[in-house]
């Protein structure tokens, strides 16, 4: 057998092997994502934060495409069926079958598109890093989470299934998903054995890249300058805004900014203003029978038809559409 064939049986048995898993119930991860992005973009998992630990199994179709965001819990997602394209930052990479999704706090990503032509469908696991806190030895926490701490602009967010790591870090996924919500103390006990043994797994692949807490921290000081801009979107995303009034917030010229915002966000200004608003015209079509005129001026779009071309560039279909499917 040639090493290219012995690749290709290998990489079918993990899909049969991942497929075969999970039967179901599927969620829609659109209806149940794109909801819970705030304007800073940044998504909020409701975690129950006496033990906050969460598997979820999603479908992905259409043109529903979650926009940019990052969030505070640490992920693992597997492509169980189909494929992503993934956006991060201002960088693309796709996850196939089999492959697993590495992401941590810091870098803006969605799902920029659906690979195939069926339903994607994913496992995902969620967590927030004090679930392994250590009794207050920061060094042992850090060591657990490096694969988290480390990922700047060049980190391997996804690892191919070719590979023996996503199978045997999908086993214990498996495994946790089996004991939660874990509301007994053994099976809390369980929960944090596995997942602490995904994470010396992870650690160990990744040992080569590591630079943690400094790229980490780095991260989250550009998050932080950014937040005043975040929060004026929110409140004046219904009135002109210039790059040069976000530019001013945070006391940067206008070519600083520009460069600053898209390192943080992975996409302009004007790009991270128009989708943002787009979503609050999405909620405004499906909640309220305002005309569509309407919604265009309150979401801040003077020219309708502009408006109309950008919803259907972002959503896949015209605002009339939109209202009409009610989603």
């Amino acid at each position: 057998m040639s090493i290219r064939t012995g690749v290709a049986l290998r990489m079918a048995q993990q899909k049969t092997t991942l497929l075969s898993t999970y039967k179901g119930p599927w969620e829609d991860g659109y209806e149940v994502i794109e909801a819970q992005i705030n304007a800073e973009g940044v998504h909020i998992w409701p975690f129950d934060l006496s033990f906050p630990v969460a598997t979820r199994f999603f479908r992905w179709s259409g043109q529903k495409h979650i926009r940019m965001n990052r969030h505070e819990y640490l992920e693992l997602l597997f492509v169980l069926s189909g494929g992503i394209l993934w956006q991060i930052q201002d960088k693309y990479v796709t996850q196939h079958t089999g492959d697993m999704f590495v992401m941590g706090t810091t870098a803006y990503h969605r799902l920029a598109d659906y690979l195939g032509d069926g339903v994607t469908r994913t496992a995902t696991l969620y967590f927030l890093p004090e679930i392994i806190s250590t009794g207050g030895d920061a060094a042992e926490t850090n060591l657990y989470l490096a694969a988290f701490l480390q990922q700047d602009a060049h980190f391997q967010h996804v690892i191919p299934g070719v590979e023996r790591l996503p199978s045997q870090v999908f086993e214990f996924v498996t495994l946790i998903d089996a004991e939660l919500p874990a509301p007994a103390p053994h099976s809390q006990l369980a929960v944090k054995t596995y997942l602490k043994t995904i994470l010396v797994l992870l650690g160990k692949y990744y040992s080569a890249h590591l630079r943690a807490v400094r790229i980490f921290e780095r991260g989250q000081r550009r998050i932080q300058q950014m937040r005043p801009v975040f929060e004026f979107l929110e409140r004046e995303y219904g009135r002109p805004v210039s790059v040069d009034d976000a530019a001013a917030i945070v006391s940067m010229s206008k070519t600083r900014f520009m460069r600053f915002f898209k390192q943080v966000t992975g996409e302009t200004f004007i790009t991270y203003l128009n989708r943002f608003r787009i979503v609050k015209a999405q909620a405004l079509l499906v909640q309220t029978d305002k005309p569509v005129a309407d919604v265009s001026l309150e979401v801040g779009f003077c020219d309708q038809s502009y408006f109309g071309m950008l919803f259907r560039r972002v959503t896949g279909r015209t605002p009339l559409e939109y209202r009409r499917d009610g989603t």
